[in-house]
């Protein structure tokens, strides 16, 4: 009877550790520890949320940057890594947005590695698509 409650709890057991990891595998973007976490492309400080981007790859883990044109550059330089999500900061709320989503402007505040782009939830005659700013971006050098 002790050995069949035993196994019943180690099976249980496993099963909470197993439903616990699965949650924590998402999606969603992760914190960043400002002026501690890193570039992944240039390996400075993350210090500006305002421009702070995300990118998920299909096995979860998370490529953090301090501004959007390091990603796309970064990314550009890893074709072997399958990103399945991007996530930058909405330049008003704070909040993180799908970059893929966003509306794109060009900004006169100087960016963490003047690449010049904001995103927004908010659409206007000014902004620019996602694809738009991944071919612009392309020609910055």
């Amino acid at each position: 009877m002790i050995n069949q409650k035993f196994k019943f709890y180690i099976i249980l057991f496993l099963i909470f550790t197993l439903d616990s990891c699965l949650k924590t595998n998402d999606f969603k973007p992760r914190k960043i520890v400002y002026d501690r976490d890193v570039c992944e492309h240039c390996h400075m400080s993350i210090s500006d949320q305002r421009f702070a981007t995300q990118l998920i790859d299909k096995k979860y883990h998370v490529y953090k940057f301090d501004d959007i044109g390091c990603a796309l550059n970064w990314k550009k330089e890893k074709h072997e890594i399958k990103i399945v999500k991007y996530y930058v900061k909405d330049f008003g709320t704070d909040n993180w947005i799908d970059a893929t989503k966003a509306f794109w402007y060009k900004t006169n505040a100087p960016t963490p590695m003047n690449y010049g782009f904001t995103a927004s939830f908010e659409k206007n005659k000014n902004s620019i698509s996602f694809l738009q700013l991944n071919k612009i971006l392309k020609t910055i050098k």
